[in-house]
């Protein structure tokens, strides 16, 4: 048996969450991965990662990202359809590497989610991933 697939805590928020793995991290042998299902908010996925979980699958990054959601350590996470984006010249984020930040600025991803252009979410969920990895 490879490992454990921790499920049903879509929905439940962080202290909800923590306070299940606290108890059931510790029955579950400790050489095995644990898999956690269904969360993937950085806040929750900080608190189980101290708890003891290994590992995570999400739609976390892609929804926030098909929503217009980037998720960035200087802004936060922001909407980049607001109007105020349009003039926003910059890189998503100075401090990230990612193919985005690098190469593109708040003021296209603006222009790309407002023309519903669907690189919009393939650059957005490649960078939310990049920021949660």
């Amino acid at each position: 048996f490879d490992g454990f697939a921790i499920g049903g805590s879509v929905g439940k928020d962080t202290a909800e969450v923590a306070s299940l793995l606290s108890y059931l991290v510790p029955l579950l042998p400790p050489d095995r991965p644990r898999h956690l299902l269904g969360v993937g908010d950085e806040k929750t996925v900080l608190a189980s990662t101290r708890e003891g979980v290994d590992t995570f699958d999400s739609t976390f990054p892609s929804k926030n990202a098909r929503h217009g959601q980037l998720m960035t350590r200087t802004r936060g996470t922001f909407n980049v359809a607001r109007a105020e984006c349009a003039r926003m010249h910059e890189p998503p984020c100075r401090e990230c590497g990612c193919a985005l930040c690098v190469n593109h600025t708040v003021s296209y991803l603006h222009h790309l989610v407002k023309a519903n252009e669907p690189t919009a979410a393939m650059l957005m969920t490649a960078h939310n991933l990049h920021y949660m990895g």
